[in-house]
């Protein structure tokens, strides 16, 4: 009996074994996780160089050489675009010689505009006399103030400005007006370059300082001296350059010029 249930058992075993057989189904396989890539097993790629892309930003932005911008200025101003200075002369003494440095005067173009250049050949304070009475005519006593751009300039590269300094001075003739002037300087120790650009001005703060009208001697000069370099601080040959003269009235305004 103990026999006859075994091989019932047999049978019906071996019958659950084919059936999974005949199925045509695939055991289920255990789920796997995806692969784990390490650092040392991640795929190279190809980084931006950013040093190399710092060096070229620099570059970008570096100017090998300062350089200055022409202004341009609205309403009456000379410039020297038209290459007339026949109302600019080196100032005399009444003996009819020169008063101050022999100069040379010229037009050029320089930083980009003409200007005025005045050369220093020999001597000390460099005086070009401006006729103030050619520039503004019988308006002279409304001006109440000038402004110019000035740019002195060594002679000599191996020798670079350190120190600049001058004065705009003026004087309303015989008829009554007074010498004045107002100085201007660099506004601090250069380091030792070959041009230095400045603003510069001229106010008058007195009635008896003003031009007067109709008077043949109304004059400015523009002065420069004081250039120096080096450890010794010695005076360097240097040339003056002046552009943008503008004269201004008591409303701020514009005042006209060589009227006809």
């Amino acid at each position: 009996m103990k026999k006859k249930y075994i091989l019932i058992i047999s049978l019906v075993l071996s019958c659950l074994m084919l059936s999974a057989c005949n199925d045509g189904g695939t055991p289920p396989q255990p789920a796997t996780a995806p692969p784990v890539v390490t650092e040392a097993e991640a795929p190279e790629t190809e980084a931006e160089p950013e040093e190399a892309a710092e060096d070229e930003t620099e570059d970008e932005g570096r100017d090998e050489e300062p350089a200055f911008e022409p202004i341009t200025i609205e309403g009456p101003v000379i410039d020297f675009a038209d290459g007339d200075f026949s109302f600019v002369t080196p100032n005399t003494n009444e003996d009819g010689s020169i008063d101050g440095a022999e100069i040379n005067l010229s037009v050029v173009e320089f930083n980009g505009q003409q200007q005025l250049k005045v050369e220093r050949l020999d001597g000390d304070v460099i005086k070009p006399r401006f006729d103030i009475t050619a520039i503004l005519g019988d308006e002279a006593s409304k001006c109440a103030r000038i402004t110019m751009e000035l740019t002195v300039e060594a002679q000599n590269p191996d020798q670079p400005i350190e120190w600049a300094s001058g004065a705009i001075g003026t004087s309303g003739g015989d008829g009554g007006g007074t010498w004045a002037q107002t100085d201007w300087a660099c506004p601090d120790i250069l380091d030792g370059v070959v041009t230095a650009k400045f603003e510069a001005e001229r106010r008058f703060l007195l009635p008896t300082h003003r031009f007067i009208d109709d008077s043949p001697d109304n004059h400015m000069l523009v002065m420069a001296w004081d250039l120096r370099a080096g450890d010794e601080q010695e005076p360097v040959g240097f040339n003056l350059y002046i552009t943008n003269i503008r004269f201004w009235d008591d409303d701020g305004g514009l005042m006209e010029l060589f009227p006809s």
